[in-house]
C-alpha cells in the first residue's frame, strides 16, 4: 500500500529538501506545471457546422442534410433563374421552410447564405438529377 502527500511549492525544492523527504521515505512521482494563460473567448474555437451538413449519429464527421441541401437547391435555382432574393425568401416560406434557427427566411438571411450557395454549387450543379430538380422547382414557382 501506498500513502501519497501533495505539497503546494513555489519554487522547485532544493537537493537538500529531496534528501530529507527520502529519508522519511518518501519519493517523488510527479512534477505538475501551472502557467497563466489568456482565456480565449467562448466562440473563437468552435466553427459552426456548415449549413447543409450536420454532424453524423457517430459524431466523428460531417454528413450531407437532406432537408437543407433541398432548401440549396431551390435557393440555387430560383437565384440562376433570375428572382429576386424577395421571391426566393417568399417561396422557402410559403413551402414551411424555416432557417436554421427557425424563424421565417428573409432577404438578409439568404444574402448570408450567399457564399455557402457559392461553395456548395458545383456539387449541386454537377449532380445526376440536376436538370430535372431544377425544372421540378421552376416549374413550381413560375
Amino acid at each position: 500500500m501506498a500513502e501519497r502527500w501533495r505539497e503546494p511549492v513555489s519554487e522547485i525544492p532544493s537537493k537538500a529538501v529531496i534528501q530529507a523527504k527520502a529519508k522519511e521515505g518518501w519519493k517523488p512521482v510527479a512534477i505538475e506545471w501551472l502557467r497563466e494563460i489568456d482565456v480565449p473567448s467562448e466562440d473563437s474555437g468552435r466553427r459552426p457546422i456548415p449549413y447543409g451538413l450536420r454532424i453524423s449519429p457517430d459524431c466523428s464527421h460531417l454528413q450531407v442534410d437532406p432537408i437543407e441541401r433541398e432548401v440549396m437547391s431551390i435557393i440555387l435555382a430560383m437565384i440562376a433563374a433570375d428572382h429576386s432574393l424577395s421571391k426566393v425568401a417568399a417561396e422557402l416560406n410559403r413551402r414551411d421552410y424555416v432557417s436554421r434557427d427557425g424563424s421565417a427566411w428573409t432577404q438578409v438571411a439568404l444574402f448570408k447564405m450567399l457564399p455557402r450557395i457559392v461553395e456548395v454549387g458545383p456539387e449541386i450543379l454537377g449532380a445526376d438529377k440536376w436538370p430535372d430538380s431544377k425544372k421540378n422547382v421552376l416549374s413550381a414557382v413560375n
